[in-house]
């Protein structure tokens, strides 16, 4: 069967890509052809017609931003397996969890001040909490209140 190509003007096409406004209709609009998926590169995600993410890829790295243009997660790849997820609130690291092949480690901020760790091991399925001790809490013995006359 012969199907015949059809040119529509780039002015129409931007128009029409323009007036996506579900998550489905811009995953389907990404299959069409290879100029349109290219032109939405950013993935977006809308909850109610409204957006309420988008999504950028790079060989290195997945970054979500909400509609404000805040970094919301950061994934970064490494080597052999290794990878690195961030969790960000008002622009502050929440949560940051580093992946190795048999191995993750979920450390959990407070105030940008890490406080726990959870190490999960795969290879014999054990999970270890360590709570990280606060730097103001327990003071280095050399830096502690000393008098500045003595």
């Amino acid at each position: 069967m012969y199907y015949k190509q059809i040119f529509i003007p780039i002015e129409i096409q931007h128009y029409i890509l323009s007036k996506i406004s579900t998550t489905d209709d811009y995953k389907n609009a990404r299959f069409v052809c290879k100029d349109w998926y290219n032109q939405l590169k950013i993935m977006k995600l809308f909850k109610n017609t409204k957006l309420l993410k988008y999504i950028t890829f790079s060989s290195k790295e997945i970054l979500v931003f909400n509609s404000s243009n805040q970094i919301v997660e950061k994934t970064i790849f490494k080597c052999y397996g290794e990878s690195i997820y961030y969790k960000y609130h008002n622009n502050k690291c929440i949560k940051k969890i580093l992946h190795f092949p048999l191995k993750s480690i979920e450390t959990t901020y407070y105030n940008n001040i890490p406080y726990e760790n959870h190490i999960y091991n795969i290879e014999n399925n054990t999970l270890k909490t360590v709570h990280l001790p606060f730097p103001f809490a327990f003071p280095h013995p050399v830096q502690r209140n000393l008098c500045s006359i003595s």
